[in-house]
C-alpha cells in the first residue's frame, strides 16, 4: 500500500497540503479526492493479488478485505466528488509495490506482501492523523477520519501475518 489512505495510501499528504495552499479550495479538495482515489485503487491491486498468489488463507483473507474496504472507500470518495461536482483520475497504472510483489510467489510473496502493508499503513496512518486538520474540507476531513479504524485493522492484520 503506498499510500494512503484510504485509503493506502501510498502518497503522502505533503502534495495535497501543497496543493492546498495556493490554490482555491475546490481545486485542493480535488487534488486530495483523486490522490485518495489512486491510493484506493493501489490497494484492490494488492488485495487482488493477495487473493492469487497468497499460500495462506490468513494472507488471502486480507487480500479479500482490502478489496472489499478500499472498493467501499473509493466509492464514498467518489460520491464526494460528485457531491461537489467534480470528477476523478480515471486513468490507473500499476503501482511500483505492486510490480515488485508479482513478480515473487510462495512465502517470499507472502512475507513481503505483509511488509510493504505495514509500511504503508504505518505511514499513512501517521500522515493522516498529524495532518488531518490541513485537509481543505470538512467533508474530506469526515471521510479520512471514519476511515482511519479500517486502516488500523488492516496494519494489525498484516502485522500478525509478518508475526
Amino acid at each position: 500500500m503506498t499510500k494512503l489512505l484510504c485509503l493506502a495510501l501510498g502518497v503522502g499528504l505533503s502534495p495535497w497540503l501543497a496543493a492546498a495552499g495556493g490554490a482555491t479550495q475546490r481545486h485542493a479538495t480535488l487534488t486530495v479526492l483523486n490522490e485518495i482515489h489512486l491510493t484506493n485503487q493501489t490497494e484492490v491491486q494488492l488485495g487482488q493479488l493477495a487473493q492469487e498468489k497468497g499460500t495462506t488463507l490468513q494472507v488471502r483473507g486480507l487480500g479479500e478485505t482490502l478489496v472489499r474496504d478500499h472498493q467501499n472507500a473509493d466509492q464514498a470518495v467518489a460520491q464526494l466528488a460528485r457531491r461537489s461536482g467534480m470528477g476523478l483520475t480515471s486513468h490507473l497504472a500499476t503501482a511500483p509495490e505492486v510490480r515488485q510483489l508479482k513478480l515473487l510467489s510462495g512465502t517470499d510473496f507472502d512475507k513481503a506482501f505483509a511488509q510493504t502493508l505495514i509500511k504503508d499503513h504505518q505511514t499513512d496512518m501517521q500522515k493522516l492523523l498529524s495532518e488531518k486538520d490541513a485537509l481543505p474540507s470538512s467533508d474530506v476531513r469526515e471521510l479520512v477520519m471514519n476511515f482511519l479504524p479500517t486502516l488500523q485493522k488492516h496494519l494489525e492484520w498484516a502485522e500478525n501475518i509478518h508475526g
